[in-house]
C-alpha cells in the first residue's frame, strides 16, 4: 500500500505520518512530515491536500481508489451525500 500511495499522494509515505481523528461531525486526517526541516515533502502534502478536496468536493475519489487498491469505507455515503447536495 505504501508504493500506492507514493505514487497516488505525491510523497514518500515513510517521511510521513497520517493521523485520523474523529469528531462529533465527521473525521478528521492530519498528514505531518516526520522531519521538521523537510520542506520538500511537506510541500507535496500541502499540494496533495489541496488537489484531494477539490476532488473530494467533486466527487472524485480515484486517489485514495488507487491507494487502497480498493474503494475505502465512506466513498458510498459521499457520494450519495454530494449527489444530495447537487439536487438541492
Amino acid at each position: 500500500m505504501k508504493k500506492r500511495g507514493n505514487v497516488a499522494m505525491g510523497f514518500d509515505q515513510d517521511k510521513v505520518s497520517h493521523h485520523f481523528h474523529l469528531t462529533s461531525t465527521g473525521r478528521i486526517i492530519e498528514v505531518a512530515v516526520n522531519q521538521n526541516a523537510d520542506a520538500e515533502t511537506r510541500k507535496q502534502i500541502r499540494d496533495h491536500l489541496r488537489t484531494i478536496s477539490q476532488e473530494f468536493a467533486d466527487g472524485v475519489f480515484t486517489s485514495p481508489i488507487a491507494t487502497h487498491a480498493e474503494v475505502p469505507p465512506g466513498v458510498s455515503l459521499m457520494r450519495d451525500r454530494k449527489a444530495d447536495h447537487v439536487r438541492v
